[in-house]
């Protein structure tokens, strides 16, 4: 029997003492994650920072689920539905993904139900990949329309230290658009009537920059070729930097 097998069979409730013994004495910082329907039925969703775990399936650490109601969500681990995850503390930007299964078509939502015993302050976002939109949590709930089924490559939860790029996240301001075309792979920067961008810069998760680019019309194209994920647009207007977070998918 494989381990994700082993520990699919214990009930959640064994599975949460299990976590509490192995971590007694320690504390741990937590991410309580809440998965709510329109009817009101809320599935609380638990990540934690734990040494020496991994993103796969870790015996005695994470919880997986023994029924999966017809509304739900959970985290997918190697294959798996569970309602507890442990990692290491990411020191990077990190993905987690969430599966969601609907009965009938029917508004979800994702939030932060609470944040325990955290050392210092993280971003924590809900990724929907359909939409190419990255949901701040800590701002507030996510809320999407999704038709009847189940949908395992469509939503994730990504983590990463506030500081991993030397300062807190500043979002553009109103006069400026930007949208991404998976098709063209073209970054879309179009400013208002009153234009002030001079300069845009990309760096990955990693804080690495990867085109920097001057802007010098309303409408500016950028291509990228660069492989999937989670960017940081910095636009300069020269007075005020604007960050902006960007998927690339």
């Amino acid at each position: 029997m494989r381990k994700a097998d082993s520990i699919r069979s214990l009930p959640i409730y064994i599975v949460f003492f299990l976590v509490c013994f192995s971590t007694i004495g320690q504390v741990y910082p937590r991410i309580r994650i809440g998965f709510e329907d329109a009817l009101g039925y809320h599935r609380p969703l638990l990540l934690t920072f734990i040494p020496g775990t991994t993103s796969n399936v870790d015996f005695g650490f994470d919880g997986a689920l023994s029924s999966i109601e017809n509304t739900d969500s959970y985290w997918l681990i190697e294959n798996g539905e569970y309602a507890i995850q442990a990692i290491e503390e990411p020191i990077n930007s990190t993905e987690l993904p969430l599966g969601v299964s609907i009965e009938t078509a029917r508004d979800i939502f994702f939030m932060i139900n609470a944040l325990e015993n955290m050392s210092q302050s993280f971003e924590i976002l809900l990724k929907d990949t359909d939409q190419a939109t990255l949901h701040d949590l800590k701002q507030g709930n996510f809320q999407v329309s999704l038709a009847a089924g189940t949908y395992l490559n469509r939503f994730s939860l990504v983590v990463f230290p506030s500081s991993i790029l030397g300062v807190e996240d500043q979002y553009t301001p109103e006069h400026v658009k930007v949208a991404w075309n998976k098709d063209s792979k073209l970054l879309h920067i179009e400013q208002g009537a009153t234009r002030s961008i001079d300069n845009a810069t990309i760096f990955d998760a990693q804080g690495r920059k990867v085109v920097s680019k001057k802007i010098d019309e309303k409408i500016s194209l950028i291509h990228l070729s660069i492989s999937q994920g989670i960017y940081f647009l910095h636009l300069d207007s020269g007075d005020h930097l604007f960050r902006k977070r960007i998927v690339i998918y």
